[in-house]
């Protein structure tokens, strides 16, 4: 039986941002706005900006979400770095490689990566997260309180898809599937796969009660992404199939596929090589529409 636990993590959220720094991936799309890094790039030390930027991969830091998990909430982020930081190599070994495919997968030298992403984290915080965490944490705690527990446990598959506004997880279940709530990253969702482990990252809900229908029917009030849902609507379709069929590049379809899925107006399956999705029209999106205007 696949177990399922939410996890509201401030420690998380300052991964995030970070990562979100690092890479400035779908920032357009985001409530933050495309502004958020060249603001916060005036907000931090040059010095840890550079060394962000000089970071070959993030993927010690993608990992670290099960360390995350594993401290659990058990006391602050300086908690957390000190408990990180007393972690032998062979320790980071045992407790990540259960969410590697193989030995390849993890990070060379976790000594020394460990020891990178302690200090960059840690300056992370102090420079950046620190004058944000009154406003976010409690926002973190409110979105898992929030949660349907009774309906994540009898009805996960439907209600993951709800929560993650269109991941469905039927297909690759897994042994455990954690969910964290996250500001920084609304109103998109993230899926990562890890072995036996689904991490799924979901937006925390709107600051009020317009933002949704404003999403939704923004992405509704474009013909192209109309023609994508009308296409959508009776078969689940890949990526190269909607490029085809609409006759337009890849970064135009990639564009409108983006705002069609913040919207949660997307279903969205793995394909069996779990490298690529497969999308579909989600039903539930026109009648969650039209609750939130009833309930205007």
């Amino acid at each position: 039986m696949t177990k399922i636990r939410t996890i509201a993590s401030p420690i998380y959220e300052i991964l995030l941002s970070f990562s979100l720094y690092k890479r400035q991936t779908h920032l357009k799309y985001l409530g933050i706005t495309k502004n958020w890094y060249k603001e916060t790039r005036y907000t931090i030390s040059e010095k840890l900006h550079s060394r962000i930027m000089s970071l070959n991969d993030l993927s010690f830091e993608d990992f670290s979400v099960h360390l995350i998990d594993k401290f659990s909430n058990k006391g602050a982020f300086s908690d957390y770095i000190q408990w990180v930081s007393n972690l032998s190599a062979g320790e980071l070994y045992e407790m990540l490689i259960p969410y590697a495919k193989n030995n390849h997968d993890l990070p060379h030298d976790l000594n020394a990566r460990k020891e990178e992403y302690t200090e960059l984290l840690s300056m992370w915080y102090e420079e950046y997260y620190k004058n944000l965490e009154r406003e976010i944490d409690p926002i973190l705690k409110q979105n898992v309180e929030k949660l349907n527990q009774h309906s994540l446990q009898t009805n996960p598959i439907r209600e993951i898809c709800k929560i993650s506004r269109g991941f469905q997880i039927e297909e690759i279940i897994r042994e455990e599937v954690l969910l964290f709530p996250s500001w920084h990253m609304r109103p998109i969702s993230l899926i990562d796969i890890f072995n036996k482990r689904i991490v799924i990252t979901f937006p925390c809900s709107p600051d009020n009660k317009y933002e949704d229908i404003i999403i939704k029917t923004k992405a509704l009030s474009d013909e192209t992404r109309l023609r994508i849902l009308d296409y959508l609507k009776d078969t689940s379709k890949s990526f190269p199939q909607i490029v085809d069929y609409m006759n337009m590049t890849k970064g135009n379809i990639h564009h409108h596929l983006l705002i069609l899925r913040s919207a949660g107006l997307l279903e969205i399956s793995f394909k069996k090589d779990l490298d690529s999705f497969i999308y579909k029209y989600r039903n539930e999106a026109a009648l969650e529409l039209v609750n939130d205007l009833n309930n205007l």
